[in-house]
C-alpha cells in the first residue's frame, strides 16, 4: 500500500484489479492508477488447430478452487454421461490436487480425467491444436492470462465471470460466460459448445481477431513507454 502511495504512477493489468487497488489505497489515488494490459506470447497466435472428432476438453492454471475445479469435475460427471467420447485434461500444480484426483475417481471419471502436471506453453499449446474446448469457470481472476492465451490460439472458450474475465470475453460474441461457483449453469454450457461446434469456433475466430488486436507486446510496451515519458516530462 506504501509503495502504491508514494509511486507516480501504479500500472493494473485490468479494472477489475485497477478497482481492488483503489479499495485498498481510496479513490483519492485515481488518477495515478492507469490500465496496461499485457501481451501474448506470439506463439499463441501461430496454433494451428485441428479439433478432434472425439470431444476433448483443456484446462490450465493453478489446480486450486478459486479456479472453478470444484465446479468443473461435478460439471464433468454429467457431460461425460451425453458425449461418451469426452476427455478433460487438466493441465497445473496446486495444493488441492490430490482431492480433485480424489473427486474424480468418485464419481467414475478416471479413464476421462487427465492430470498432466506442469507443462510448457509449446506443450499446451501442442494440446490446444488437438482439443475442441478451453474450460476456465474462475471465481475470481486478476486477469486471466490462461483464457487470452486460448483466445489467441483460436480456441473455444466457456468462463465464468469471475473477476477481470468479462473485461475480455463477452458472451455469445467472444465466448460462452457463466455465473461463477455455478456448476449446473456451467454443465450447460460445455453441453452447448460441444454440440454446436460450428458456433463454438465462430465465436473463437471473433475472439482471436480481438486479441490480436488487443493484447500484443508492441502495443503495451508502446503504452509503457507513453508512462514513462509522461512521469519524466512531469517530473523535469
Amino acid at each position: 500500500r506504501q509503495a502504491i502511495v508514494e509511486a507516480d504512477q501504479v500500472v493494473a493489468f485490468s479494472q477489475f484489479s485497477r478497482q481492488l487497488i483503489l479499495k485498498g489505497v481510496g479513490n483519492t489515488f485515481a488518477n495515478k492508477v492507469k490500465i496496461i494490459p499485457p501481451g501474448i506470447e506470439n506463439s499463441w497466435f501461430k496454433v494451428e488447430r485441428k479439433p478432434p472428432s472425439i470431444k476433448r476438453i483443456l484446462f490450465w492454471g493453478r489446480l486450486e478452487d478459486e479456479k472453478g475445479l470444484p465446479e468443473t469435475i461435478y460439471a464433468m460427471k454429467k457431460v461425460s454421461k451425453i458425449f461418451k467420447d469426452m476427455t478433460l485434461t487438466l493441465i497445473g500444480e496446486g495444493s488441492r490436487l490430490e482431492q480433485y484426483k480424489a473427486s474424480v475417481a468418485n464419481f467414475g471419471l478416471k479413464d476421462r480425467v487427465d492430470f498432466t502436471g506442469w507443462l510448457s506453453n509449446c506443450e499446451i499449446q501442442k494440446l490446444v491444436a488437438q482439443s475442441n474446448l478451453g474450460l476456465f469457470p474462475s471465481r475470481i481472476e486478476s486477469f486471466g492470462l490462461s483464457v487470452v492465451e486460448a483466445m489467441a490460439a483460436g480456441l473455444p472458450v466457456v468462463t465464468a465471470s469471475g473477476g477481470a474475465i468479462p473485461e475480455n470475453v463477452k458472451e455469445g460474441v467472444t465466448g460462452m460466460l457463466v455465473p461463477i461457483n455455478n456448476a449446473d449453469a456451467l454443465t450447460k454450457a460445455i453441453i452447448s459448445a460441444l454440440e454446436n461446434p460450428q458456433r463454438s469456433e465462430s465465436l473463437a475466430k471473433t475472439a482471436k481477431t480481438g486479441v490480436q488486436k488487443k493484447f500484443i507486446w508492441d502495443k503495451t510496451a508502446d503504452s509503457m513507454i507513453d508512462l514513462y515519458t509522461s512521469v519524466l516530462r512531469n517530473g523535469i
